[in-house]
């Protein structure tokens, strides 16, 4: 029997892409039914909702992980404690929100209601990420993917209706409200559920480990969130709503190369906690090597169709945003690469150095959005970005060393070399792609031959992960 990993990795891969890149499976619909300017007003709600959401959540979802081997047995309890803790950000969120509104005008160009589903909006967000976490520690998948269904087809066909029907003189709030209603459904019946499951049990010494877990985090992921959304608030506010639509369209079919490795990260996450456990440091290395082979792959793939696609799923007023393709993907693959070294800091649960280097790397790419984004346009965006997240890749390999060093771990679990030759392949294929996309064949042909060769080259790895993945588990 196959590995209940191989099951659960394409459960999450497709769950998320349901989930996360609606953005990029609804283009074709919404580029047509949405104005630039008003697809650029929708995408700077969902970067500030992406960032409500980790206020609310707290940073605690991916203590689940290192719960599930410290609270074992009582890891229902210990997601009850979460789930109930959640209530006080959202409480507070909420009253501050909307007295600001009320006592300073804030915000009184958009109607009440958009507000509200900002707030709960974010507050699904949150609840799907435990419920995520705590469905990975058993590979339950199936669940997930529920959730990914049901928000995949009721936000589409609602958001149609409410541009249609309802909001026809302002479609941008149809699609906003559009895609808020299905996550706050999951999110009350995720909260219910999961509060059922722990008996609604808030214990202090959980509410303790999953605070004292959670608070350096939920400045990571803030950091990160607004590391990866504020270039669109900038160019919302520095050169309109208009460019922040075509950016956005770009950026979200790049986005599905996130989707698909934050899935795959479910599931290596879970095997490489088990291999850090055994001491295993030779197997993680081998396989390591082939899974970000693998999504260099994926990545080079995207490079090469993403002329074509963003001809293909927009409008003419979308299509300059091709330009910007390459370099935005690319610092997306520069993320993933970052996601390696820093499961060494989650597992010896040295958070406080994660939340530390990502506000660091957040402010390199806010300063560095201000500073370029007047002198070169929105485009300057994806290379700010792209140069924040190989500043916060640099730093954590820096920070994993010290922290095997700490732990008297004399070998390296990952080579730098390996993940620096995987960078380069990746960098070098999109300037060959921004120089071929005049010549469709040709770019199509040298990617089939350079797959052929990576496949000849990667052979005895991928002979090696197959068997390390679907072998039995004892």
């Amino acid at each position: 029997m196959a590995r209940k990993e191989i099951k659960a990795g394409i459960g999450y891969t497709v769950g998320n892409i349901l989930i996360k890149s609606i953005a990029f499976l609804t283009l074709p619909i919404f580029s047509r039914l949405l104005s630039t300017e008003e697809f650029g007003v929708f995408n700077t709600y969902m970067a500030y909702e992406a960032i409500l959401a980790i206020i609310i959540g707290l940073g605690m979802y991916p203590s689940i992980r290192n719960a599930g081997i410290d609270y074992e047995s009582e890891i229902d309890t210990y997601v009850s404690t979460i789930v109930g803790i959640t209530v006080v950000p959202l409480t507070v969120l909420t009253a501050g929100i909307f007295a600001a509104r009320s006592l300073f005008h804030f915000g009184s160009e958009y109607p009440w209601y958009v507000f509200a589903c900002l707030i709960f909006h974010s507050f699904g967000t949150a609840m799907l990420a435990i419920s995520n976490a705590r469905l990975a520690l058993d590979y339950n998948y199936r669940k997930f993917m529920a959730y990914a269904a049901f928000n995949a087809i009721f936000n589409v066909v609602l958001s149609i209706a409410l541009i249609k029907l309802v909001f026809t003189s302002s479609r941008e709030y149809g699609r906003i409200v559009g895609s808020a209603i299905p996550l706050i459904l999951i999110g009350i019946e995720i909260f219910i559920s999961l509060g059922q499951r722990g008996h609604f049990r808030v214990k202090p010494d959980m509410a303790k480990y999953a605070l004292g877990f959670g608070f350096p985090m939920i400045w990571h992921f803030m950091s990160q969130q607004i590391q990866s959304q504020f270039d669109r608030i900038a160019i919302t506010n520095i050169v309109g709503a208009a460019r922040t639509g075509i950016y956005s369209f770009s950026y979200s079919i790049a986005y599905v190369l996130q989707v698909i490795f934050y899935s795959a990260e479910n599931v290596w996450g879970v095997w490489f906690y088990k291999k850090m456990k055994e001491e295993d440091y030779p197997t993680i290395r081998k396989v390591s090597r082939i899974y970000m082979a693998v999504i260099a792959f994926l990545a080079i793939g995207m490079l090469v169709v993403e002329n074509e696609v963003i001809h293909i799923l927009g409008p003419k007023d979308y299509w300059e945003g091709s330009g910007i393709f390459i370099p935005i993907l690319i610092g997306i693959f520069m993320l993933y690469l970052y996601t390696i070294p820093v499961g060494i800091e989650y597992y010896f649960k040295k958070t406080r150095y994660i939340a530390m280097m990502t506000i660091i790397s957040a402010i390199v790419n806010i300063a560095g959005n201000l500073i370029f984004i007047p002198i070169y346009g929105y485009n300057a965006a994806a290379f700010t970005t792209f140069a924040s997240y190989a500043f916060q890749f640099f730093v954590h390999w820096m920070i994993s060393k010290k922290v095997l060093k700490q732990h008297s771990i004399a070998q390296s679990v990952f080579r730098l070399s390996d993940i620096m030759l995987i960078l380069m392949v990746v960098i070098i294929s999109g300037v060959a792609v921004y120089f071929l996309n005049a010549h469709i064949l040709l770019k199509y042909v040298a990617f089939i031959i350079a797959s052929l060769i990576a496949l000849w080259f990667y052979r005895k790895e991928l002979v090696f992960a197959f068997k390390e993945v679907i072998r039995k588990k004892k």
